[in-house]
């Protein structure tokens, strides 16, 4: 049971430290400290519109980046359309290899409004995919 724990403790301390700072420092006061979206605005003396934003931007990310955790440990997959747009399609994988690391990527978004890629609406999706998904299937495969 004692590995069991470590392994859930380590995937998500993992995921964490993936975070911006204000993601992990948000999603961290919210659910493990009980703060209100009040109290972490004034915090960061943001309005709680920003912060709200940016705990849905930090809870997509540790879903994501806990997914490959669950589907192996527990055989649990998302549903298609929680999943990364551009892992649900790879059309795009060369182009913004190409682009990689540095850019420019908004060649990359310009072919994905092209290739009419669903979901695709900023470049910080493009780099996400790229930084989460891509560059790990490198360094792995």
């Amino acid at each position: 049971m004692e590995d069991y724990e470590n392994s859930v403790e380590k995937a998500v301390r993992l995921a964490l430290e993936k975070l911006s700072f204000r993601e992990r420092e948000t999603v961290i006061r919210f659910y493990c400290m009980g703060q209100r979206i009040t109290e972490i605005a004034s915090y960061f003396d943001l309005s709680k519109n920003s912060i709200n934003h940016i705990k849905s931007r930090g809870i997509k990310k540790l879903k994501h980046l806990l997914f490959p955790f669950a589907r192996d440990k527990y055989g649990i997959e998302l549903n298609d359309r929680e999943i990364c747009p551009l892992c649900r399609d790879k059309r795009l994988d060369k182009i913004i290899l190409k682009c990689a690391p540095y850019g420019p990527w908004k060649y990359a978004l310009r072919m994905a409004k092209r290739l009419k890629i669903k979901d695709v609406k900023a470049v910080s999706t493009i780099i996400y995919h790229y930084k989460n998904h891509i560059s790990k299937g490198n360094e792995n495969g």
